[in-house]
């Protein structure tokens, strides 16, 4: 039987604290947790103040969903804290929908470097002014 999915922060034998959207499967095995779109978060300190930094779990997996088994985890907890829950909602959204940023390519006017751009236009200048 699947039990509803939610959000939850889950500590792992290995160490590892995974934030994802989580629902449990009750096998005969054991109990299987599913895990839909798993992050980490990391905390990076710079000179205007402390950011987040999130990951997929696993990096290059091509999926996003994992399975793991509850004899691997410590613990788990459902998370509330409303940061947390925007943060994780905007990186599905951009593993679904991609970031929405699009990067400028010559086709569309972009000049590799600064200097030649400088140059070009100190030739439309001169030659304007002959």
């Amino acid at each position: 039987m699947i039990e509803d999915d939610f959000l939850a922060s889950i500590k792992l034998r290995t160490g590892e604290e995974v934030i994802s959207s989580v629902c449990a499967s009750d096998e005969d095995t054991g109990i299987i947790l599913i895990l839909d779109n798993p992050i980490v978060m990391k905390e990076h300190d710079t000179p205007l103040g402390t950011v987040v930094r999130v990951e997929p779990w696993i990096k290059y997996a091509g999926e996003t969903l994992h399975f793991v088994d509850m004899d691997d985890v410590i613990t788990m907890c459902e998370v509330t804290d409303e940061k947390i829950i925007s943060v994780y909602d905007q990186y599905v959204k951009e593993v679904q929908f991609g970031s929405g940023k699009i990067k400028p390519t010559r086709k569309m006017g972009y000049i590799s470097k600064l200097e030649e751009y400088r140059k070009d236009l100190e030739k439309l200048y001169k030659s304007s002014n002959n």
